[in-house]
């Protein structure tokens, strides 16, 4: 118990310095990073492509090259990368997207190290508390859960919550740990994830072993699967009837899951004409989207043809037909 007064003089100490260091923004490079990206995303609300990722993506991919090969505008790109935004990060910063409401139609994500092993740091936590939502901090811990020292990783989110300078020093804590305490040693973390020590060395300073990769794993994968959704899409369907439509159940499934919209036309060719403006009228974002048709020729063709009046560029019509 006498302990609990200067531990209370010492959280209040950092909520003071954390206030007086980030206020300003201009202390405070983590943050900041986090907070700019933020503040791009927040300004580009007519943004139709996302760039997402580390400092490489943007490298890679810099807005006018990307406007350039995708046949955008300059204003319908963002760049919400941030710097050392791997897997972990990205997938927080998706999940934000979707808490907004964001869609695109097309979302990038590169690294410079597409790391596989684990990258303990306090920065990263301090991206996924920045970035997350609130309702999506049970899935991050889902996935701290596969990680190698899973309450490590919680306690540093927690560290960040309570005092962003935590997050945002982590190598001046490295140099003040070795200085007063002398280098780290060994610890027992991998009892978490295996029933003997890890091997030591291997590539990269990583065994790549199953356990060593199962966090990263399981965040690319969860990645993967909602790096799709903040993408907008609709489907259309169209079918003498609804009952005639190949694989509608998986179809309906499909959408449903990924967060598409799904427009189903039963009915005759003289109910849904495939014109211009029926179609727009479907698909407001028509044209400034990407199209991929498929069925007879006469049906491809027509809209093919009515959507390049609508104005998409020959280059974002992508088809294939088929005939019985």
């Amino acid at each position: 118990m006498r302990l609990v007064g200067p531990l209370l003089l010492l959280v209040t100490a950092l909520w003071v310095a954390d206030a007086l260091l980030s206020r300003d923004r201009t202390v405070g490079w983590e943050r900041n990073t986090v907070r700019n990206a933020l503040n791009r995303v927040h300004t580009a609300k007519d943004a139709r492509v996302a760039i997402l990722g580390s400092s490489t993506s943007a490298d890679w991919l810099p807005n006018a090259f990307a406007a350039q090969t995708l046949g955008r505008k300059a204003g319908e790109i963002v760049d919400a990368h941030l710097n050392g935004c791997h897997q972990p990060c990205t997938w927080s910063e998706v999940q934000g997207l979707l808490a907004q409401g964001r869609h695109y139609d097309v979302a990038f994500f590169g690294t410079n190290l597409f790391q596989q092993c684990e990258f303990v740091s306090p920065k990263r936590q301090l991206q996924d508390e920045m970035l997350l939502p609130t309702a999506s901090i049970p899935a991050a811990f889902a996935l701290y859960a596969r990680a190698e020292d899973p309450l490590g990783y919680v306690a540093r989110f927690l560290g960040v919550k309570l005092s962003g300078v935590y997050g945002d020093t982590g190598f001046l804590q490295d140099e003040w740990r070795k200085a007063t305490l002398g280098a780290p040693s060994p610890t027992d973390a991998w009892r978490w994830a295996r029933a003997v020590p890890p091997p030591e060395g291997g590539t990269h300073d990583c065994s790549y072993d199953d356990d060593a990769i199962a966090y990263k794993t399981a965040v690319t994968g969860a990645l993967l699967d909602d790096l799709r959704r903040p993408t907008r899409v609709t489907v259309i369907v169209r079918a003498g009837d609804i009952d005639s439509v190949p694989l509608r159940r998986e179809l309906e499934r499909l959408a449903t899951d990924a967060g598409w919209r799904l427009v189903m036309l039963p009915g005759s060719r003289n109910q849904h004409p495939m014109t211009a403006r029926y179609l727009t009228e479907l698909a407001p974002e028509l044209p400034t989207s990407d199209v991929y048709v498929c069925g007879p020729d006469e049906f491809t063709e027509a809209v093919l043809r009515a959507a390049q009046r609508a104005g998409v560029p020959e280059h974002r019509l992508h088809h294939e037909s088929f005939a019985f």
